[in-house]
């Protein structure tokens, strides 16, 4: 997926899967769901901005909404996603 192939990508998803660790998931969990939440940003990325690429402060502003599509909880503040 192109809009994941930029510089700081790798560094949105250990922090992801850091942040799930911290909130008491197994390893192989927090690896899992944050490779999965990572390309659904990465998905949902694409098809807002398809024609540009995007850089890690993107991937990482993608992440609430697309958790809270997951069927993660969410406030207004931390679902915008422009």
């Amino acid at each position: 997926m192109p809009q994941l192939a930029v510089a700081g990508s790798g560094d949105v998803l250990a922090g992801l899967v850091g942040a799930l660790l911290a909130r008491g998931y197994g390893a192989g969990l927090a690896a899992t769901l944050g490779v999965w939440l990572h390309a659904l940003a990465g998905m949902r990325l694409a098809e807002t901005f398809p024609l540009r690429g995007n850089g890690p402060q993107d991937i990482a502003d993608a992440l609430p909404l697309v958790m809270h599509l997951a069927g993660a909880p969410c406030t207004e503040d931390t679902c915008s996603f422009s």
